[in-house]
């Protein structure tokens, strides 16, 4: 009789824990529906915010290389370089590759392209970062001897668009050069 009192409290004991694992296991079931619910939800925000960035990626590589080609144009002429922002995904992030295109062909800007474009080129990606800065107190671009490798054939097209951009885009350019034919507007000479 006391052997079967202790087969009783021992099944009374593996009862209450069962019952404790089943109630256990319906709230690990609902935990698990809830997060595969914001698993959804945020594949889903991650989806949108996906498609938004895109939009912006491509909203500001149309500004951006709208205006780089632009100056590459207007010193080099039609035939010049047409500037493009590649977006590649590497690493789990989104990369920019800068690019140069001429009648369909790609080049690289840093190796197959000479000191003068890439000046006329970094001018632009200056300004365009400028114009495209919430900032809009003063439009004020400082320049330290922006066009030192651009050809003397050049210097007076690059001092034209100077010119332009800031009566066109309300800019003020500052800068140092030692190049006379970039001398525009007030010039104040030190030394």
């Amino acid at each position: 009789m006391n052997n079967l009192l202790q087969y009783r409290e021992r099944l009374d004991q593996c009862l209450s824990e069962r019952r404790s694992f089943l109630v256990s296991l319906e709230r690990e079931k609902s935990d698990y529906e809830t997060l595969l619910n914001r698993r959804s939800v945020l594949q889903d925000t991650n989806t949108i915010l996906q498609a938004i960035c895109a939009q912006i990626q491509t909203t500001v590589h149309r500004s951006v290389s709208d205006i780089v080609t632009r100056c590459l144009k207007a010193v080099f002429g039609e035939n010049a370089y047409e500037f493009r922002i590649v977006f590649e995904q590497k690493r789990g992030k989104v990369e920019a590759v800068m690019q140069f295109v001429r009648n369909g062909e790609v080049y690289d800007p840093m190796t197959q392209s000479g000191g003068g474009v890439l000046d006329v080129a970094a001018f632009g990606l200056r300004l365009s970062a400028l114009i495209l800065s919430s900032v809009r107190y003063r439009r004020l671009l400082i320049l330290d001897e922006p066009f030192r490798f651009l050809s003397v054939g050049y210097r007076f097209p690059i001092r034209d668009l100077i010119e332009t951009l800031s009566k066109e885009l309300d800019f003020q350019f500052v800068m140092v050069t030692y190049i006379r034919e970039l001398e525009i507007g007030e010039v104040v000479q030190i030394g």
